[in-house]
């Protein structure tokens, strides 16, 4: 098959999404199947064209590709304008995360939210396509907040081989970490709904022993005990995760974040929000419930990883428990062995419709 993936940003950039299109791609290819990725700036937009600009502008390209490819593979919003046939269209949680301003409105409100202000472009975008969505909660959100029932879900995935636990002393030296005490990691991109506030509030109360290492795509006015390393070359994110004792990771909402199951992948204690692809660890897991913080506060999630750090044996199974069930759930194989699938039954059916 021949496959064609839009992309919004560049895949080389450090977001969730870039990752998932980085792997889907990657994983295709060892399959034999051909996959190219298109950058929307290839075609001529810029950071500061609208979704729907955006969005016309991937669908105007696949109208010219449809003829030599096989399978047209858009992302969210993006796919609004998309059209009908082979066309798939992922759904990453995202919307939530932007449509709620504040964890504490009204569910009532939340709704609303959710429905007018980006309902349309995601009822419009998975209205046209093939729909997946990368966890059960981000189909729920679909199902009540856009009024998509019946997506597909196919949890993102990882490369499990490079993704591993690895040995911490050495990965700290090749990070020029100390090599000593408890590392800390915090990875995402800095958006108001990922908490950054949290980074100085951890970094004010750390122990001489405790160091912050923050990965992300821009630097604020942080304490200067964090360890700051921008936009993390993908080849060298295995590193930081073997050479940290925990990842925090607080979010108003995700979908499949590729952070987490990163770092379940390397053996690496996470304490995250119990958010998007929590429940179905969680349901999977039940032990796991320890690593998800459910309080919006950062000493809580400080709090937290050092309970849990204290009881080693404890985190030894903790460990185990996540690195298999990236295994069962979440390796990039079974990731692109449920999207060729998905493809072969939409190039199956009369018209790919």
């Amino acid at each position: 098959m021949k496959i064609s993936i839009y992309s919004r940003y560049p895949v080389d950039s450090p977001g969730g999404i870039e990752r998932f299109i980085v792997c889907l791609r990657d994983v295709l290819n060892r399959h034999g199947h051909f996959c190219e990725v298109i950058e929307s700036a290839s075609l001529g937009c810029s950071n500061s064209d609208t979704p729907y600009a955006v969005a016309k502008t991937m669908a105007k390209d696949w109208l010219t590709r449809r003829n030599n490819s096989d399978i047209g593979v858009f992302n969210g919003e993006y796919g609004m304008l998309a059209p009908r046939g082979r066309t798939v269209n992922v759904f990453h949680g995202t919307f939530t995360g932007r449509n709620l301003a504040c964890a504490r409105i009204t569910l009532l409100k939340r709704t609303l939210a959710g429905f007018v202000i980006g309902g349309f472009m995601h009822w419009r975008a998975g209205f046209r396509n093939h729909r997946v969505t990368v966890s059960s909660s981000c189909a729920r959100q679909l199902t009540y907040l856009n009024l998509l029932p019946g997506s597909i879900v196919i949890q993102n995935g990882v490369d499990v081989n490079m993704f591993s636990p690895g040995e911490k002393i050495a990965a700290r030296e090749k990070l020029g970490l100390p090599a000593e005490g408890r590392i800390y990691l915090y990875v995402s991109r800095i958006e108001d709904n990922k908490f950054p506030g949290f980074i100085n509030v951890w970094a004010k109360n750390f122990l001489s022993d405790e160091t912050l290492v923050v990965a992300a795509d821009k630097q604020m006015d942080w304490e200067s005990t964090v360890v700051f390393m921008r936009n993390v070359a993908y080849a060298r994110m295995p590193l930081l995760y073997q050479a940290a004792d925990a990842l925090l990771m607080p979010t108003l909402y995700e979908g499949c974040p590729y952070a987490v199951i990163e770092a379940m992948s390397c053996g690496t204690l996470l304490i995250a929000s119990p958010v998007g692809h929590a429940q179905d660890i969680i349901n999977a897991e039940p032990e796991l419930r320890r690593c998800f913080e459910p309080k919006y506060d950062a000493m809580a999630f400080l709090s937290r990883a050092r309970k849990l750090l204290d009881d080693a044996d404890r985190v030894q199974r903790i460990k185990h428990l996540e690195r298999k069930y990236v295994l069962e759930n979440n390796s990039d194989e079974i990731m692109g062995k449920k999207y060729e699938d998905l493809f072969e039954s939409i190039l199956r059916r009369k018209g790919g419709s």
